[in-house]
Protein backbone atom coordinates (compact mmCIF):
# COMPACT_ATOMS: atom_id res chain seq x y z
CA UNK A 1 0.00 0.00 0.00
CA UNK A 2 1.12 3.47 -0.83
CA UNK A 3 0.69 6.02 1.89
CA UNK A 4 -1.05 9.05 0.33
CA UNK A 5 -0.42 11.29 3.30
CA UNK A 6 3.32 10.80 3.13
CA UNK A 7 5.20 13.49 1.21
CA UNK A 8 8.58 13.12 -0.43
CA UNK A 9 11.58 15.06 0.95
CA UNK A 10 11.85 16.79 -2.43
CA UNK A 11 8.34 18.17 -1.91
CA UNK A 12 9.32 19.54 1.51
CA UNK A 13 12.41 21.08 -0.07
CA UNK A 14 10.22 22.74 -2.71
CA UNK A 15 7.98 24.16 0.00
CA UNK A 16 10.89 25.57 1.96
CA UNK A 17 12.61 27.22 -1.01
CA UNK A 18 12.05 30.88 -1.89
CA UNK A 19 10.18 32.36 -4.81
CA UNK A 20 13.37 33.12 -6.75
CA UNK A 21 14.56 29.53 -6.35
CA UNK A 22 11.22 28.23 -7.60
CA UNK A 23 11.33 30.55 -10.56
CA UNK A 24 14.89 29.53 -11.44
CA UNK A 25 14.03 25.85 -11.11
CA UNK A 26 10.96 26.21 -13.31
CA UNK A 27 13.00 28.20 -15.84
CA UNK A 28 15.59 25.42 -15.97
CA UNK A 29 12.95 22.73 -16.50
CA UNK A 30 11.23 24.84 -19.15
CA UNK A 31 14.49 25.37 -21.02
CA UNK A 32 15.24 21.65 -20.82
CA UNK A 33 11.83 20.79 -22.26
CA UNK A 34 12.14 23.46 -24.93
CA UNK A 35 15.61 22.30 -26.00
CA UNK A 36 14.49 18.69 -26.34
CA UNK A 37 14.72 17.47 -29.94
CA UNK A 38 11.47 16.16 -31.39
CA UNK A 39 12.68 12.78 -32.71
CA UNK A 40 10.10 10.52 -34.39
CA UNK A 41 10.18 7.55 -36.71
CA UNK A 42 9.57 9.71 -39.75
CA UNK A 43 12.28 12.25 -38.86
CA UNK A 44 15.98 11.55 -38.44
CA UNK A 45 18.20 13.98 -36.65
CA UNK A 46 21.70 14.20 -37.99
CA UNK A 47 23.80 16.31 -40.21
CA UNK A 48 20.70 17.82 -41.83
CA UNK A 49 19.80 19.69 -38.63
CA UNK A 50 23.25 21.19 -38.37
CA UNK A 51 23.21 22.01 -42.05
CA UNK A 52 19.84 23.76 -41.66
CA UNK A 53 21.15 25.77 -38.73
CA UNK A 54 24.32 26.76 -40.53
CA UNK A 55 22.42 27.60 -43.71
CA UNK A 56 19.92 29.73 -41.75
CA UNK A 57 22.68 31.51 -39.87
CA UNK A 58 24.66 32.12 -43.06
CA UNK A 59 21.76 33.09 -45.32
CA UNK A 60 21.47 36.77 -46.37
CA UNK A 61 17.93 36.89 -45.04
CA UNK A 62 19.10 35.80 -41.61
CA UNK A 63 21.97 38.32 -41.73
CA UNK A 64 19.55 41.13 -42.59
CA UNK A 65 17.31 39.96 -39.76
CA UNK A 66 20.24 40.10 -37.30
CA UNK A 67 21.40 43.45 -38.69
CA UNK A 68 18.01 45.11 -38.22
CA UNK A 69 17.75 43.89 -34.64
CA UNK A 70 21.33 44.76 -33.63
CA UNK A 71 22.26 41.08 -33.21
CA UNK A 72 25.81 39.70 -33.48
CA UNK A 73 27.14 36.28 -34.49
CA UNK A 74 30.14 34.49 -32.90
CA UNK A 75 33.22 33.43 -34.81
CA UNK A 76 32.00 29.87 -35.15
CA UNK A 77 28.60 30.96 -36.48
CA UNK A 78 26.69 28.50 -34.33
CA UNK A 79 25.32 30.74 -31.56
CA UNK A 80 23.67 34.14 -32.00
CA UNK A 81 23.36 36.19 -28.83
CA UNK A 82 21.38 39.30 -27.95
CA UNK A 83 21.74 40.67 -24.44
CA UNK A 84 23.21 37.38 -23.18
CA UNK A 85 20.33 35.20 -24.53
CA UNK A 86 20.98 32.47 -27.17
CA UNK A 87 18.60 32.06 -30.08
CA UNK A 88 19.55 28.38 -30.67
CA UNK A 89 17.91 25.96 -28.21
CA UNK A 90 20.39 25.48 -25.35
CA UNK A 91 21.43 22.16 -24.01
CA UNK A 92 21.04 20.94 -20.47
CA UNK A 93 24.72 21.61 -19.71
CA UNK A 94 24.44 25.20 -20.97
CA UNK A 95 21.41 25.82 -18.77
CA UNK A 96 23.17 24.41 -15.73
CA UNK A 97 26.24 26.52 -16.53
CA UNK A 98 24.12 29.68 -16.88
CA UNK A 99 22.35 29.04 -13.60
CA UNK A 100 25.70 28.37 -11.94
CA UNK A 101 27.08 31.62 -13.35
CA UNK A 102 24.02 33.55 -12.24
CA UNK A 103 24.25 32.15 -8.75
CA UNK A 104 27.97 31.89 -8.33
CA UNK A 105 27.73 32.02 -4.54
CA UNK A 106 26.18 28.55 -4.46
CA UNK A 107 29.34 26.40 -4.76
CA UNK A 108 31.22 28.43 -2.21
CA UNK A 109 28.35 28.11 0.25
CA UNK A 110 28.12 24.36 -0.27
CA UNK A 111 31.87 23.92 0.06
CA UNK A 112 32.01 25.96 3.24
CA UNK A 113 29.12 24.07 4.74
CA UNK A 114 30.68 20.72 3.80
CA UNK A 115 34.01 21.91 5.13
CA UNK A 116 32.44 22.92 8.41
CA UNK A 117 30.68 19.58 8.71
CA UNK A 118 33.75 17.54 7.76
CA UNK A 119 36.13 18.88 10.41
CA UNK A 120 35.14 17.82 13.87
CA UNK A 121 38.42 18.85 15.42
CA UNK A 122 38.24 22.56 14.41
CA UNK A 123 35.88 25.09 15.92
CA UNK A 124 35.12 28.55 14.44
CA UNK A 125 33.65 31.14 16.81
CA UNK A 126 32.35 33.29 13.93
CA UNK A 127 30.82 30.50 11.84
CA UNK A 128 27.21 31.59 12.29
CA UNK A 129 28.04 35.19 11.40
CA UNK A 130 29.83 34.18 8.20
CA UNK A 131 26.97 31.89 7.20
CA UNK A 132 24.47 34.72 7.68
CA UNK A 133 26.60 37.08 5.57
CA UNK A 134 26.96 34.49 2.83
CA UNK A 135 23.21 33.79 2.79
CA UNK A 136 22.48 37.54 2.66
CA UNK A 137 24.84 38.06 -0.28
CA UNK A 138 23.34 34.96 -1.91
CA UNK A 139 19.81 36.39 -1.65
CA UNK A 140 20.89 39.83 -2.87
CA UNK A 141 22.66 38.39 -5.88
CA UNK A 142 19.75 36.08 -6.68
CA UNK A 143 17.33 39.03 -6.54
CA UNK A 144 19.70 41.07 -8.76
CA UNK A 145 20.00 38.25 -11.28
CA UNK A 146 16.23 37.77 -11.28
CA UNK A 147 15.74 41.45 -12.01
CA UNK A 148 18.32 41.30 -14.81
CA UNK A 149 16.57 38.24 -16.26
CA UNK A 150 13.24 40.06 -16.11
CA UNK A 151 14.78 43.04 -17.91
CA UNK A 152 16.30 40.73 -20.53
CA UNK A 153 12.95 38.98 -20.94
CA UNK A 154 11.20 42.34 -21.29
CA UNK A 155 13.75 43.39 -23.91
CA UNK A 156 13.29 40.09 -25.79
CA UNK A 157 9.54 40.44 -25.62
CA UNK A 158 9.82 43.98 -26.93
CA UNK A 159 12.05 42.79 -29.78
CA UNK A 160 9.78 39.85 -30.44
CA UNK A 161 6.78 42.20 -30.55
CA UNK A 162 8.44 44.57 -33.00
CA UNK A 163 9.12 41.62 -35.28
CA UNK A 164 5.38 40.88 -35.90
CA UNK A 165 4.07 44.29 -36.98
CA UNK A 166 1.47 44.48 -39.69
CA UNK A 167 1.22 47.12 -42.40
CA UNK A 168 -1.31 49.30 -40.56
CA UNK A 169 0.83 49.50 -37.42
CA UNK A 170 3.92 50.20 -39.56
CA UNK A 171 2.13 53.03 -41.34
CA UNK A 172 1.00 54.42 -37.97
CA UNK A 173 4.58 54.27 -36.67
CA UNK A 174 5.83 55.92 -39.84
CA UNK A 175 3.31 58.74 -39.37
CA UNK A 176 4.34 59.10 -35.73
CA UNK A 177 8.00 59.25 -36.71
CA UNK A 178 7.32 61.86 -39.35
CA UNK A 179 5.26 63.95 -36.93
CA UNK A 180 7.03 66.70 -35.08
CA UNK A 181 6.55 69.26 -32.34
CA UNK A 182 7.45 72.91 -32.42
CA UNK A 183 9.26 74.50 -29.50
CA UNK A 184 8.96 78.08 -28.25
CA UNK A 185 11.94 79.13 -30.35
CA UNK A 186 10.29 77.86 -33.55
CA UNK A 187 12.54 74.83 -34.13
CA UNK A 188 10.77 71.59 -35.06
CA UNK A 189 11.71 68.48 -33.08
CA UNK A 190 10.58 65.06 -34.29
CA UNK A 191 8.59 62.90 -31.91
CA UNK A 192 10.89 60.05 -32.92
CA UNK A 193 13.91 61.92 -31.56
CA UNK A 194 12.08 62.79 -28.34
CA UNK A 195 10.99 59.18 -27.88
CA UNK A 196 14.51 57.95 -28.67
CA UNK A 197 15.99 60.40 -26.18
CA UNK A 198 13.55 59.25 -23.49
CA UNK A 199 14.42 55.62 -24.23
CA UNK A 200 18.13 56.42 -24.00
CA UNK A 201 17.62 58.13 -20.67
CA UNK A 202 15.53 55.25 -19.33
CA UNK A 203 18.16 52.75 -20.46
CA UNK A 204 20.92 54.86 -18.90
CA UNK A 205 19.07 55.03 -15.58
CA UNK A 206 18.40 51.29 -15.72
CA UNK A 207 22.05 50.51 -16.42
CA UNK A 208 23.20 52.86 -13.69
CA UNK A 209 20.87 51.11 -11.26
CA UNK A 210 22.21 47.74 -12.34
CA UNK A 211 25.78 48.98 -11.97
CA UNK A 212 25.02 50.07 -8.43
CA UNK A 213 23.56 46.66 -7.69
CA UNK A 214 26.63 44.98 -9.20
CA UNK A 215 28.93 47.17 -7.13
CA UNK A 216 27.01 46.23 -3.99
CA UNK A 217 27.32 42.55 -4.89
CA UNK A 218 31.04 42.96 -5.59
CA UNK A 219 31.55 44.65 -2.22
CA UNK A 220 29.82 41.74 -0.52
CA UNK A 221 31.96 39.33 -2.54
CA UNK A 222 35.08 41.10 -1.37
CA UNK A 223 33.89 40.81 2.22
CA UNK A 224 33.27 37.09 1.72
CA UNK A 225 36.71 36.67 0.14
CA UNK A 226 38.33 38.45 3.07
CA UNK A 227 36.53 36.11 5.45
CA UNK A 228 37.62 33.08 3.40
CA UNK A 229 41.23 34.31 3.47
CA UNK A 230 41.04 34.69 7.23
CA UNK A 231 39.65 31.19 7.54
CA UNK A 232 42.38 29.74 5.29
CA UNK A 233 44.99 31.49 7.42
CA UNK A 234 43.44 30.03 10.54
CA UNK A 235 43.42 26.57 8.91
CA UNK A 236 47.10 26.89 8.09
CA UNK A 237 47.80 27.91 11.69
CA UNK A 238 45.83 24.92 12.94
CA UNK A 239 47.76 22.67 10.52
CA UNK A 240 51.04 23.94 11.95
CA UNK A 241 49.71 23.22 15.41
CA UNK A 242 48.81 19.69 14.33
CA UNK A 243 52.29 19.15 12.91
CA UNK A 244 53.88 20.35 16.13
CA UNK A 245 51.56 18.08 18.10
CA UNK A 246 52.44 15.12 15.88
CA UNK A 247 56.14 15.86 16.48
CA UNK A 248 55.53 16.00 20.23
CA UNK A 249 53.64 12.71 20.10
CA UNK A 250 56.47 11.12 18.12
CA UNK A 251 58.94 12.27 20.73
CA UNK A 252 56.70 10.90 23.46
CA UNK A 253 56.48 7.67 21.51
CA UNK A 254 60.23 7.40 21.31
CA UNK A 255 60.54 8.07 25.00
CA UNK A 256 57.84 5.55 25.85
CA UNK A 257 59.39 2.96 23.50
CA UNK A 258 62.68 3.37 25.28
CA UNK A 259 61.03 3.01 28.70
CA UNK A 260 58.38 0.33 27.98
CA UNK A 261 58.63 -3.07 26.40
CA UNK A 262 58.55 -4.02 22.80
CA UNK A 263 54.94 -5.34 22.78
CA UNK A 264 53.50 -2.22 24.37
CA UNK A 265 55.69 -0.09 22.14
CA UNK A 266 54.46 -1.84 19.05
CA UNK A 267 50.87 -1.40 20.16
CA UNK A 268 51.32 2.25 20.94
CA UNK A 269 53.22 2.72 17.71
CA UNK A 270 50.38 1.20 15.74
CA UNK A 271 47.86 3.37 17.52
CA UNK A 272 49.96 6.43 16.98
CA UNK A 273 50.49 5.57 13.32
CA UNK A 274 46.76 5.08 12.89
CA UNK A 275 46.09 8.44 14.55
CA UNK A 276 48.81 10.00 12.45
CA UNK A 277 47.31 8.62 9.26
CA UNK A 278 43.87 9.84 10.31
CA UNK A 279 45.22 13.29 11.11
CA UNK A 280 47.18 13.41 7.87
CA UNK A 281 44.13 12.31 5.88
CA UNK A 282 41.98 14.92 7.55
CA UNK A 283 44.65 17.55 7.00
CA UNK A 284 44.96 16.55 3.35
CA UNK A 285 41.20 16.71 2.90
CA UNK A 286 41.03 20.08 4.59
CA UNK A 287 43.96 21.39 2.54
CA UNK A 288 42.40 20.09 -0.65
CA UNK A 289 39.11 21.75 0.20
CA UNK A 290 40.89 24.96 1.10
CA UNK A 291 42.83 24.87 -2.15
CA UNK A 292 39.66 24.22 -4.12
CA UNK A 293 37.92 27.09 -2.34
CA UNK A 294 40.93 29.28 -2.95
CA UNK A 295 40.95 28.46 -6.66
CA UNK A 296 37.22 29.03 -6.95
CA UNK A 297 37.46 32.30 -5.03
CA UNK A 298 40.38 33.43 -7.18
CA UNK A 299 38.43 32.58 -10.31
CA UNK A 300 35.39 34.39 -8.97
CA UNK A 301 37.59 37.33 -8.05
CA UNK A 302 39.00 37.44 -11.57
CA UNK A 303 35.51 37.26 -13.03
CA UNK A 304 34.39 39.99 -10.66
CA UNK A 305 37.38 42.13 -11.63
CA UNK A 306 36.59 41.64 -15.30
CA UNK A 307 32.96 42.53 -14.80
CA UNK A 308 34.02 45.48 -12.67
CA UNK A 309 36.34 46.73 -15.43
CA UNK A 310 33.58 46.29 -18.01
CA UNK A 311 31.08 48.04 -15.79
CA UNK A 312 33.54 50.84 -15.07
CA UNK A 313 34.07 51.33 -18.82
CA UNK A 314 30.32 51.38 -19.39
CA UNK A 315 29.91 53.72 -16.44
CA UNK A 316 32.51 56.11 -17.88
CA UNK A 317 30.77 56.02 -21.27
CA UNK A 318 27.41 56.66 -19.69
CA UNK A 319 28.92 59.44 -17.61
CA UNK A 320 30.22 61.08 -20.77
CA UNK A 321 26.84 60.73 -22.43
CA UNK A 322 25.22 62.02 -19.27
CA UNK A 323 27.50 65.08 -19.32
CA UNK A 324 26.64 65.66 -22.99
CA UNK A 325 22.93 65.37 -22.28
CA UNK A 326 23.33 67.59 -19.22
CA UNK A 327 25.09 70.25 -21.30
CA UNK A 328 22.39 70.05 -23.96
CA UNK A 329 19.75 70.28 -21.26
CA UNK A 330 21.45 73.36 -19.76
CA UNK A 331 21.54 74.93 -23.23
CA UNK A 332 17.86 74.20 -23.66
CA UNK A 333 17.12 75.71 -20.24
CA UNK A 334 19.11 78.84 -21.14
CA UNK A 335 17.28 79.11 -24.44
CA UNK A 336 13.98 78.61 -22.64
CA UNK A 337 14.80 81.39 -20.17
CA UNK A 338 15.78 83.70 -23.04
CA UNK A 339 12.51 82.95 -24.80
CA UNK A 340 10.60 83.55 -21.57
CA UNK A 341 12.34 86.91 -21.15
CA UNK A 342 11.48 87.82 -24.74
CA UNK A 343 7.90 86.76 -24.08
CA UNK A 344 7.76 88.98 -20.98
CA UNK A 345 9.17 91.89 -23.00
CA UNK A 346 6.58 91.35 -25.72
CA UNK A 347 3.84 91.15 -23.11
CA UNK A 348 5.00 94.45 -21.58
CA UNK A 349 5.06 96.01 -25.05
CA UNK A 350 1.58 94.68 -25.69
CA UNK A 351 0.40 96.18 -22.41
CA UNK A 352 1.95 99.52 -23.43
CA UNK A 353 0.15 99.29 -26.77
CA UNK A 354 -3.12 98.54 -24.95
CA UNK A 355 -2.61 101.57 -22.71
CA UNK A 356 -1.84 103.67 -25.78
CA UNK A 357 -5.02 102.39 -27.42
CA UNK A 358 -6.98 103.36 -24.31
CA UNK A 359 -5.35 106.80 -24.35
CA UNK A 360 -6.16 107.15 -28.05
CA UNK A 361 -9.77 106.25 -27.34
CA UNK A 362 -9.85 108.88 -24.60
CA UNK A 363 -8.27 111.42 -26.95
CA UNK A 364 -10.82 110.54 -29.62
CA UNK A 365 -13.60 111.09 -27.08
CA UNK A 366 -12.03 114.43 -26.14
CA UNK A 367 -11.73 115.26 -29.85
CA UNK A 368 -15.42 114.51 -30.36
CA UNK A 369 -16.23 116.74 -27.39
CA UNK A 370 -14.03 119.50 -28.83
CA UNK A 371 -15.72 119.13 -32.19
CA UNK A 372 -19.07 119.51 -30.47
CA UNK A 373 -17.78 122.58 -28.66
CA UNK A 374 -16.45 123.87 -31.98
CA UNK A 375 -19.85 123.43 -33.59
CA UNK A 376 -21.42 125.22 -30.60
CA UNK A 377 -18.90 128.04 -30.93
CA UNK A 378 -19.53 128.17 -34.67
CA UNK A 379 -23.25 128.53 -34.05
CA UNK A 380 -22.58 131.18 -31.43
CA UNK A 381 -20.27 132.94 -33.90
CA UNK A 382 -22.95 132.84 -36.55
CA UNK A 383 -25.50 134.26 -34.13
CA UNK A 384 -23.04 136.94 -33.02
CA UNK A 385 -22.35 137.80 -36.65
CA UNK A 386 -26.07 138.11 -37.28
CA UNK A 387 -26.39 140.34 -34.19
CA UNK A 388 -23.42 142.36 -35.44
CA UNK A 389 -25.08 142.83 -38.81
CA UNK A 390 -28.29 143.93 -37.11
CA UNK A 391 -26.35 146.36 -34.97
CA UNK A 392 -24.59 147.62 -38.11
CA UNK A 393 -27.95 148.23 -39.71
CA UNK A 394 -29.14 150.01 -36.57
CA UNK A 395 -25.96 152.11 -36.61
CA UNK A 396 -26.54 152.99 -40.24
CA UNK A 397 -30.12 153.99 -39.50
CA UNK A 398 -28.99 156.03 -36.50
CA UNK A 399 -26.33 157.67 -38.64
CA UNK A 400 -28.97 158.57 -41.20
CA UNK A 401 -31.17 160.02 -38.47
CA UNK A 402 -28.18 161.88 -37.08
CA UNK A 403 -27.40 163.31 -40.47
CA UNK A 404 -31.01 164.35 -40.99
CA UNK A 405 -31.04 165.98 -37.56
CA UNK A 406 -27.78 167.77 -38.36
CA UNK A 407 -29.23 168.99 -41.62
CA UNK A 408 -32.38 170.22 -39.86
CA UNK A 409 -30.20 171.88 -37.23
CA UNK A 410 -28.19 173.63 -39.92
CA UNK A 411 -31.37 174.67 -41.65
CA UNK A 412 -32.74 176.07 -38.38
CA UNK A 413 -29.50 177.92 -37.75
CA UNK A 414 -29.69 179.38 -41.22
CA UNK A 415 -33.29 180.42 -40.63
CA UNK A 416 -32.28 181.96 -37.28
CA UNK A 417 -29.50 183.93 -38.95
CA UNK A 418 -31.86 185.04 -41.66
CA UNK A 419 -34.39 186.09 -39.05
CA UNK A 420 -31.69 188.01 -37.16
CA UNK A 421 -30.68 189.77 -40.34
CA UNK A 422 -34.27 190.60 -41.08
CA UNK A 423 -34.68 191.86 -37.54
CA UNK A 424 -31.68 194.12 -37.90
CA UNK A 425 -32.92 195.37 -41.24
CA UNK A 426 -36.40 195.83 -39.92
CA UNK A 427 -35.06 197.77 -36.97
CA UNK A 428 -33.21 200.05 -39.27
CA UNK A 429 -36.03 200.43 -41.79
CA UNK A 430 -39.07 200.42 -39.66
CA UNK A 431 -38.49 201.80 -36.24
CA UNK A 432 -42.16 202.48 -35.87
CA UNK A 433 -43.32 199.01 -36.39
CA UNK A 434 -40.72 197.84 -34.01
CA UNK A 435 -42.94 196.55 -31.35
CA UNK A 436 -45.19 194.52 -33.59
CA UNK A 437 -42.33 193.11 -35.59
CA UNK A 438 -40.41 192.36 -32.40
CA UNK A 439 -43.32 190.48 -31.06
CA UNK A 440 -43.69 188.50 -34.25
CA UNK A 441 -39.99 187.84 -34.46
CA UNK A 442 -39.86 186.95 -30.83
CA UNK A 443 -42.69 184.51 -31.33
CA UNK A 444 -40.95 183.02 -34.33
CA UNK A 445 -37.68 183.04 -32.44
CA UNK A 446 -39.27 181.23 -29.54
CA UNK A 447 -40.69 178.64 -31.92
CA UNK A 448 -37.34 178.21 -33.58
CA UNK A 449 -35.55 178.02 -30.22
CA UNK A 450 -38.08 175.48 -29.01
CA UNK A 451 -37.56 173.47 -32.19
CA UNK A 452 -33.82 173.80 -31.74
CA UNK A 453 -34.05 172.57 -28.15
CA UNK A 454 -36.11 169.63 -29.31
CA UNK A 455 -33.54 168.84 -31.98
CA UNK A 456 -30.73 169.11 -29.42
CA UNK A 457 -32.60 166.71 -27.17
CA UNK A 458 -33.00 164.33 -30.07
CA UNK A 459 -29.30 164.70 -30.81
CA UNK A 460 -28.34 163.94 -27.21
CA UNK A 461 -30.66 160.94 -27.21
CA UNK A 462 -29.21 159.74 -30.48
CA UNK A 463 -25.70 160.30 -29.08
CA UNK A 464 -26.49 158.23 -25.99
CA UNK A 465 -27.99 155.51 -28.18
CA UNK A 466 -24.90 155.65 -30.37
CA UNK A 467 -22.64 155.24 -27.33
CA UNK A 468 -24.71 152.30 -26.14
CA UNK A 469 -24.52 150.75 -29.58
CA UNK A 470 -20.76 151.33 -29.68
CA UNK A 471 -20.42 149.63 -26.29
CA UNK A 472 -22.44 146.69 -27.56
CA UNK A 473 -20.30 146.66 -30.67
CA UNK A 474 -17.10 146.53 -28.58
CA UNK A 475 -18.53 143.73 -26.42
CA UNK A 476 -19.47 141.81 -29.55
CA UNK A 477 -15.96 142.39 -30.88
CA UNK A 478 -14.42 140.99 -27.67
CA UNK A 479 -16.75 137.98 -27.90
CA UNK A 480 -15.66 137.50 -31.49
CA UNK A 481 -12.01 137.61 -30.41
CA UNK A 482 -12.67 135.04 -27.69
CA UNK A 483 -14.48 132.77 -30.13
CA UNK A 484 -11.64 133.17 -32.60
CA UNK A 485 -9.06 132.27 -29.93
CA UNK A 486 -11.08 129.19 -28.93
CA UNK A 487 -11.38 128.16 -32.54
CA UNK A 488 -7.63 128.58 -32.99
CA UNK A 489 -6.95 126.41 -29.91
CA UNK A 490 -9.44 123.67 -30.94
CA UNK A 491 -8.48 123.60 -34.60
CA UNK A 492 -4.83 122.52 -34.18
CA UNK A 493 -5.21 119.29 -36.16
CA UNK A 494 -7.48 120.58 -38.90
CA UNK A 495 -5.27 123.15 -40.55
CA UNK A 496 -7.10 123.25 -43.88
CA UNK A 497 -10.39 124.47 -42.45
CA UNK A 498 -8.66 126.81 -40.07
CA UNK A 499 -6.55 128.30 -42.90
CA UNK A 500 -9.71 129.18 -44.85
CA UNK A 501 -11.35 130.62 -41.74
CA UNK A 502 -8.19 132.50 -40.76
CA UNK A 503 -7.91 133.92 -44.26
CA UNK A 504 -11.46 135.26 -44.05
CA UNK A 505 -11.42 136.55 -40.44
CA UNK A 506 -8.62 139.19 -40.81
CA UNK A 507 -10.45 140.88 -43.68
CA UNK A 508 -13.61 140.98 -41.59
CA UNK A 509 -11.73 142.44 -38.61
CA UNK A 510 -10.08 145.11 -40.81
CA UNK A 511 -13.43 146.05 -42.31
CA UNK A 512 -15.04 146.30 -38.87
CA UNK A 513 -12.11 148.36 -37.56
CA UNK A 514 -12.28 150.81 -40.48
CA UNK A 515 -16.04 151.14 -40.07
CA UNK A 516 -15.68 151.79 -36.35
CA UNK A 517 -12.92 154.34 -36.95
CA UNK A 518 -15.03 156.20 -39.51
CA UNK A 519 -18.07 156.03 -37.27
CA UNK A 520 -16.17 157.36 -34.25
CA UNK A 521 -14.62 160.21 -36.27
CA UNK A 522 -18.03 161.19 -37.59
CA UNK A 523 -19.50 160.94 -34.12
CA UNK A 524 -16.78 163.19 -32.65
CA UNK A 525 -17.23 165.73 -35.43
CA UNK A 526 -20.99 165.73 -34.90
CA UNK A 527 -20.79 166.06 -31.15
CA UNK A 528 -18.09 168.73 -31.03
CA UNK A 529 -19.05 170.62 -34.20
CA UNK A 530 -22.71 171.43 -33.26
CA UNK A 531 -22.16 173.52 -30.10
CA UNK A 532 -19.29 175.40 -31.71
CA UNK A 533 -21.56 176.48 -34.55
CA UNK A 534 -24.28 177.33 -32.08
CA UNK A 535 -22.11 179.79 -30.14
CA UNK A 536 -23.49 183.01 -31.72
CA UNK A 537 -26.88 182.32 -30.28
Amino acid sequence: MINKGARSPQHHRHLSESYDDKRDRRLVTHEILRSRVNVTSCRHVGKSVNKDHTSQAGSPRQKEFFKRRNLSTDDEGRKIRFLGRTLNPPSHEDILRDTAERRFHGPTVVKKLSWDSSKPLFCYPHALRTLNNISRSFNVHSSGTSNMELVAKGGLKRDRGTQTLNESSLSGIRVMRNSSQQTDSGTAVLDKEIFQLSEYLKEALHRERKLKQKLVVLQELLAVLVQAAEKSWKVQVSEDKLKSRVGALERQLRASSQSSGKAGAKKLLREMEDQKQEYEQKAKDSLQKILEEKGSTEQELQNAQRTLAVTEGECSLWKKEYEIFKKAWSDLIARHTELQNELYILQSKLECVDTQDIQLQKLQACLHNLEREQTDLQTRLDTSQEDNELQKEQLCSMKDKWRIAEKQKLALELTINQLKNEIFTMRNQLPLQKDEVDEKHRAELQKVTSQLALKEKECTELHSELEALSDEYFSCQTKLRQCRDQLKSHQGRRTNRRSCWCCWVPFLVVAIATALAAFLTNLDTMVHGGPKKFTPF
